[in-house]
C-alpha cells in the first residue's frame, strides 16, 4: 500500500472514530495538524517517496470533500438521543467497509507487544503505537521476527534517533515485511507493519 493511502485511512479512521467525543471543528483541525506532522516526520526520514506538500494537498483535498456539516449534525443528533452505541456501530461499519478495522476487530500475524494502543488494520497496513523506546521496539521486532526465520535486509535499514525502517525476508508468501517507527514522545512509539513487494 502506497504510503499516501495509508496516512488517508489512517486520517479516516481517527476522524471517524472520535467524532462521537469531540467537537467536529477542533477536532478536524488537531488531528490533520498532528497527522500532517508525522507523516512529515516519516519523509523526511526517507520513508517514503512522496513530498510533504503532496501529501498535505492530498489530505486537505481529501477532507473538503467530507460534509463536516452534516457529520456534526447528525453525531449531535444521535448524542442528544443517547445513541452513542448506534453512532459508533455506523462508523465502526463505514470503517470497515472502507477496509480499515480497529482495536478488537483486528486479526493479524505480525508480533505485537504487551503494550498497543489504537491497533488499526488499514487495508493490510497494521498501525498502532506502543509505550516502548524506539531501541526497545526494535529489539522486539527483530527478535520476534529472527525467531520466526524472517532475516533482516541490511541493505535497506535505516534508523535515526526518531526513526526507522527494516524490511525482513522469509516470510511464506514470499512477500519482504515492511516495519516502519516513529517517535512519538518519550515512551511513545508508532509503528506500521505489512506486507510488500520489495
Amino acid at each position: 500500500m502506497k504510503p499516501k493511502k495509508a496516512i488517508l485511512f489512517m486520517l479516516t479512521a481517527l476522524l471517524l472514530s472520535s467524532l462521537a467525543c469531540s467537537a467536529i471543528s477542533d477536532f478536524v483541525e488537531q488531528q490533520v495538524d498532528e497527522q500532517l506532522d508525522q507523516a512529515q516526520a516519516t519523509i523526511e526520514a526517507g520513508m517514503g517517496d512522496l513530498s510533504v506538500e503532496d501529501i498535505q494537498a492530498t489530505v486537505e483535498a481529501e477532507l473538503s470533500e467530507i460534509d463536516t456539516e452534516s457529520l456534526q449534525a447528525t453525531s449531535e443528533a444521535l448524542l442528544e438521543e443517547g445513541g452513542v452505541e448506534e453512532l459508533q456501530a455506523t462508523l465502526e461499519a463505514e470503517l470497515e467497509e472502507a477496509g480499515v478495522n480497529m482495536g478488537e476487530n483486528v486479526e493479524t500475524e505480525f508480533p505485537l507487544p504487551d503494550s498497543v494502543n489504537n491497533l488499526t488494520d488499514a487495508m493490510g497496513t497494521l498501525i498502532f503505537q506502543t509505550d516502548m523506546t524506539l531501541d526497545e521496539t526494535l529489539a522486539f521486532y527483530r527478535n520476534a521476527f529472527a525467531e520466526k526465520g524472517y532475516t533482516e535486509r541490511d541493505l535497506l535499514t535505516s534508523i535515526t534517533d526518531s526513526t526507522a525502517s527494516l524490511v525482513f525476508d522469509g516470510h511464506e508468501s514470499g512477500q519482504a515485511i515492511v516495519l516502519q517507527l516513529v517517535v512519538l514522545g518519550e515512551s511513545n512509539t508508532n509503528v506500521t507493519l505489512r506486507f510488500e513487494d520489495v
